[in-house]
């Protein structure tokens, strides 16, 4: 994704660049682009958890405008529709306890 001033790029120092892993749409479960909290885990959460079994330091930033949904997308909703943090800890300590991640 590339930014530009107000006025548009002068030169490529005016260019500002960024990436980002994935963004997803929750808004509205009818819609195609929606994503569901399985996905975000099987996109985001998998990828952290064998991460962090396997010994490496890992982090999940969330960045988004307010009510975007960033709690939403870590904490879930209610036990039947957990977010990326519960998820990962059941992984985690089912990891200790000598289950799989």
């Amino acid at each position: 994704t590339e930014l530009l001033n107000r006025n548009g790029a002068a030169n490529e120092s005016d260019v500002k660049k960024f990436t980002f892993d994935y963004s997803y749409w929750s808004f509205n479960k009818r819609d195609s682009h929606f994503a569901s909290q399985e996905r975000v885990f099987g996109d985001l959460g998998k990828i952290v958890l064998n991460a962090a079994t396997s010994g490496y330091n890992t982090c999940v930033f969330a960045y988004g405008q307010t009510g975007s949904g960033k709690t939403y997308s870590m904490m879930g909703w209610d036990d039947d529709n957990p977010g990326l943090i519960p998820r990962i800890s059941r992984g985690l300590f089912g990891s200790a306890e000598g289950g799989a991640p």
